[in-house]
């Protein structure tokens, strides 16, 4: 009776009810336990996959007189290592029992699954070998491990070759079938998967539900929901009922498809039939979740499987929680991802590498430094070494602020612990060379990634586009476009924004059209960012019309507008002194529901002080309408006294009890704080054109002829500018030094109406540069104890491997 309870319990993997009957039936005096009852205990242990109790328990057994070891027991007890994947206790018992007990095939077979479960196919064909020869005669079952353990060691033609062997031998069997599809649909290796199946068919072998789990394996992997679903009808004509992991395969399979709403259903559907959801579930569920960034839906998930009380109870491991905290991650909250990290101790759950992964993307996602140095070294702490990834994450944190200090520092200390430099490392340091303005720097390191053979990729590509652009070159961000994608890459959106963003910043809303057009080539679609900056082109050119054609276009592309279209668009509107366009859009705005934005909401403010004479009715009626948003706005209050004059302005104030600290005087809000009043006169509403010599960037320019743009909203004949030859140096400064990056500014021929901006004849390696300037601290993280050094000069000795410091910076050891 005892050891039916206990057996009972082992069934259900519940190893501590079975232990304490166990307890319960040796207090027993009535009770002699006997080898059911070790084996029942066994078995327990088995569910968990704990060899150390289940060794611990047999050498107890072996200190009682009555007790002698058997075949079954020592059987038993190896199943339990093969569960744990724990070769070392196996090989001992296996080795020590030989002569106290007869060997059969189960013995052998139990011995064959922990070399395969171990990921070890040497050992496993060299004992199956060495079985036959001894004359055991093996079942299926033992082929199929042999095989299953030389596809999971990634050998999937000699693995093919023992199946061949099965079928030659007339002993072929689906279990062994199903070892190589697996294999073949982990490679995606379609079509080899497919003739494993054929052989099914061939010996009329019927299909099992491990089968169809291994066609799906791959299809979940890669979000292929439709052959996930074919599969699952294919079983329902056949009869064959879905098992646990054939549920996980679906989750899964909507998640990454980024159906999350699907995948909850179907989890839903899994239990209510009464299966248990394993941790691979979970983690396939907490995966739907990060595809969508649905913090609020993951978190409440873990809570309901956390909840002993409340079924399905799923005991969290350390995966789910590193979901959780990449998802904080990707919404930029590192409080929140730290909090999860500390609740690992709560938990009992020891953070790993991965943890520690989450905790720098986060950091580095919102540029805090010194907290990435701070997680780096507690990774460290707990003698975690730290892998690319992570490396990549703190580049991406220098990237942040451009701390080429440290950045290097960081490339040294990858170079020392081996690890193979790559792409992304070598675009996370040119991306600090953009945050740190420094382009000639950047080109340097582009021709050192390539001199080591590494290629490119849209990544690059864009790091590349942001140097240029932040230098205020567009020129060189278009000639670098042509240059690498000449290396294989091709273009993605994200890279043609950041010219447009570049030529926008200088109003040639001309250059900016060309790249829309030239979008359409590269056969790809504008988002929301392309628009933006198109608008902020007009924008700067003081081009209402024009913005309002892109901003018609960008609603007929069915794409969303963003704060920041409406920012751009109003700004213009506003300098144009439209007030009756600036209000209808306001209310658009407001319409989509976007957040109240109070840059928006004054726009009208600055409409009505461009209009002559400035509309002070209007403006007070828009100032009361939004006074809790704009009453504590600066800008706002400056403008409103712009329009109104002092002593009308003193006065609405007192009528609306606001304190007056504006001054007599009209005061002049920050150039980055919004819509500021413009200091020049706005040009009319058509064929307006700026002013001829206006100082952008340090570059002389004078207007070009009309040139035509989209007539989409019936947009007029627009104007535009181009640069001049020479570069002139801002008041001021001294005159900028012509080098070989300035060279190749000045090589682009702007003066063509349409040139061929992907077919500029051009070497990379031409614009590299010797970095004789003397090396300098940029360092934007004053507080960490940095060398002044940029960077190893060329052809001097790799530096020797860094630690992190105390104070949480990386510092030189040795």
């Amino acid at each position: 009776a005892y050891n039916c309870v206990i057996s009972a319990y082992a069934k259900e993997g519940d190893l501590d009810s079975a232990l304490r009957w166990y307890g319960e039936a040796m207090k027993d005096g009535d009770v002699t336990t006997n080898e059911y009852t070790l084996g029942a205990l066994l078995q327990a242990c088995r569910g968990v996959g704990n060899s150390f109790l289940a060794e611990d328990l047999l050498r107890s057994w072996l200190r009682r007189d009555d007790f002698e070891l058997s075949t079954i027991v020592l059987n038993s007890f190896l199943s339990v290592c093969a569960r744990a994947s724990d070769t070392k206790r196996a090989e001992h018992w296996f080795k020590t029992s030989r002569g106290k007990v007869d060997y059969d095939s189960t013995t052998y077979t139990n011995m064959i699954e922990v070399y395969a479960n171990a990921g070890n196919p040497t050992s496993a064909i060299e004992l199956h070998l060495k079985a036959q020869d001894e004359g055991i005669i093996f079942d299926g079952h033992a082929d199929a491990l042999v095989i299953r353990s030389i596809a999971t060691a990634g050998d999937l033609e000699e693995a093919n070759k023992w199946l061949l062997r099965l079928d030659s031998a007339k002993r072929l069997n689906v279990e062994a079938v199903n070892a190589v599809m697996d294999g073949y649909m982990r490679a995606g290796q379609l079509e080899n998967a497919q003739s494993a199946f054929a052989l099914l068919r061939k010996h009329d072998l019927q299909p099992t539900t491990t089968t169809y789990n291994c066609l799906m394996h791959r299809a979940a992997q890669d979000g292929d929901v439709e052959t996930v679903e074919h599969c699952l009808k294919q079983m329902s004509s056949k009869r064959l009922p879905p098992d646990s992991f054939t549920w996980t395969l679906r989750i899964a399979a909507y998640a990454n498809a980024g159906q999350y709403e699907q995948a909850q259903t179907c989890f839903k559907q899994m239990v209510k039939n009464g299966f248990s959801p394993s941790k691979a579930t979970c983690s396939a569920m907490m995966k739907a979740f990060a595809v969508k960034h649905k913090v609020a839906a993951a978190e409440e998930f873990l809570a309901d499987i956390e909840n002993p009380s409340k079924p399905p109870h799923v005991e969290p491991n350390e995966a789910m929680y590193n979901i959780l905290m990449n998802i904080y991650a990707a919404e930029r909250d590192l409080p929140a991802a730290e909090g999860v990290l500390y609740r690992f101790k709560t938990l009992g759950l020891a953070p790993d590498l991965a943890s520690f992964g989450a905790i720098l993307k986060a950091s580095s996602r919102v540029g805090d430094l010194h907290r990435a140095l701070h997680w780096a070294k507690r990774a460290e702490s707990t003698e975690l070494e730290l892998d690319l990834l992570a490396y990549n994450s703190l580049l991406a944190a220098c990237a942040k602020v451009g701390d080429l200090n440290l950045a290097f520092s960081i490339v040294e200390r990858v170079k020392a612990s081996g690890i193979q430099e790559e792409v992304v490392l070598y675009s996370n340091l040119i991306n600090t060379c953009a945050t740190a303005a420094d382009p000639d720097l950047a080109v340097q390191k582009f021709n050192e990634m390539r001199a080591k053979g590494i290629s490119p990729n849209s990544y690059t590509m864009n790091a590349m586009m942001k140097v240029f652009a932040a230098a205020g070159l567009p020129q060189q961000a278009e000639l670098w476009l042509s240059t690498i994608a000449r290396m294989g890459v091709k273009p993605e959106v994200e890279n043609i924004n950041r010219v447009m963003q570049s030529w926008a910043n200088r109003g040639d809303s001309h250059r900016v059209d060309l790249w829309f057009q030239r979008m359409a080539v590269l056969d790809l679609a504008p988002d929301a960012i392309t628009f933006n900056q198109a608008i902020m082109g007009a924008s700067k050119l003081y081009d209402p019309e024009l913005a309002d054609s892109l901003f018609g276009r960008m609603q007929e592309a069915g794409i969303t507008p963003t704060i920041a279209t409406f920012r751009s668009l109003l700004k213009t509107f506003a300098n144009a002194g439209l007030v009756e366009e600036v209000s209808d859009h306001v209310g658009l705005m407001q319409r989509q529901k976007l957040p109240n934005d109070v840059v928006c909401i004054r726009a009208i403010l600055l409409a009505c002080s461009h209009q002559d004479p400035p509309n002070k009715k209007v403006a007070i009626a828009a100032f009361m309408r939004n006074q809790s948003i704009l009453q504590r706005d600066r800008v706002a209050r400056s403008l409103l006294l712009k329009i109104l004059g002092n002593e009308e302005y003193t006065r609405f104030m007192m009528h609306l009890s606001l304190a007056t600290s504006e001054g007599t005087q009209t005061p002049t809000p920050d150039a980055d704080a919004g819509f500021a009043p413009s200091s020049k006169k706005a040009p009319a509403a058509k064929g307006g054109t700026s002013p001829a010599h206006e100082d952008l960037s340090g570059f002389r320019v004078s207007p070009l002829p009309l040139l035509g743009h989209s007539k989409t909203r019936n947009s007029p004949q627009r104007s535009s500018f181009r640069l001049a030859a020479t570069p002139s140096a801002l008041p001021g400064e001294a005159p900028t030094k012509t080098g070989t990056t300035e060279q190749a500014a000045m090589a682009m021929n702007l003066a063509s109406e349409d040139p061929s901006l992907l077919g500029i004849e051009w070497k990379a390696q031409n614009l590299g540069h010797d970095d004789d300037r003397a090396a300098t601290s940029s360092s934007s993280s004053s507080s960490f104890s940095l060398s002044s050094q940029r960077g190893p000069p060329s052809g001097s000795p790799s530096a020797t491997a860094t630690s992190f410091s105390s104070r949480g910076a990386l510092g030189r050891s040795g």
